[in-house]
């Protein structure tokens, strides 16, 4: 991945722009598709707002950060692979399988082993009224290390 930075033109930059207000950081007074202080300020509050090193570019770390926070629980089927699985939405939905006595170790917004044994475990004990996670749960022998594993598909209620 290249690295973003004032200065910078074109429609890498518009993504950055857009995720970044989708996020809830402003680029104004920055044109779409300009890198100016607006989105290098913006960027900075959301490096911030993440503990990253607050630099204003728009590097690895950060993209994939900013790719992850655009993730909200219910948007895209989660599910154990290799590479795992990343994001705010996984991190949502190991908070609430913990809140509900499910164990999926720490918040760490990764889809691993941990958080893939929770899961059989809430498949065959709740039920919310119009969502029973026997039905939408595909499974091929629940082998950690498969790159198959589960699938969920996660109601936002929960």
């Amino acid at each position: 991945m290249a690295l973003f930075r004032v200065g910078d033109t074109g429609e890498p930059v518009r993504d950055i722009q857009e995720r970044l207000h989708a996020l809830g950081f402003s680029t104004a007074p920055d044109t779409s598709g300009v890198f100016a202080e607006g989105t290098s300020s913006a960027v900075i509050a959301f490096q911030k707002s993440r503990r990253l090193t607050a630099d204003g570019m728009v590097g690895r770390e950060t993209w994939r950060t900013m790719v992850d926070a655009g993730h909200l629980l219910g948007d895209r089927l989660l599910y154990h692979r290799m590479p795992m699985l990343h994001g705010d939405d996984v991190a949502d939905l190991q908070r609430r399988l913990n809140a509900i006595g499910f164990d999926t170790g720490s918040v760490d917004g990764i889809f691993g082993a941990t958080t893939l044994r929770a899961v059989p475990g809430l498949n065959t004990t709740m039920y919310w009224p119009g969502i029973l996670f026997g039905a939408p749960m595909l499974c091929s022998g629940a082998n950690v290390g498969s790159r198959v594993g589960c699938a969920i598909a996660v109601p936002a209620s929960i």
